[in-house]
């Protein structure tokens, strides 16, 4: 499913930005889905609600997003191109 999940994302990618190394942003996908997948197990095997396991995913998946959200906002006088 995680192969399915990066070759998909792969190809939407490339449909609307050039990737330089496709292979290695496919990587990157696959790993990013094995890991939400296992945070995904590992709330449901330790809480017994859904929303519960909803608001535990969220909390745990918030400080893995704010380093990239700072990286981002560096460079936000730069104009990004597209390929």
């Amino acid at each position: 499913m995680a192969a399915a999940v990066a070759v998909c994302a792969t190809a939407c990618m490339n449909l609307f930005w050039r990737t330089v190394q496709p292979a290695v942003f496919a990587a990157g996908m696959f790993t990013g889905t094995l890991i939400y997948g296992r945070i995904g197990i590992v709330s449901a095997a330790v809480v017994r609600s859904e929303l519960t396991g909803e608001f535990l995913t969220i909390l745990i998946r918030k400080p893995l997003r704010c380093p990239e959200s700072w990286a981002r906002s560096i460079h936000v006088t730069s104009p990004v191109r597209p390929r």
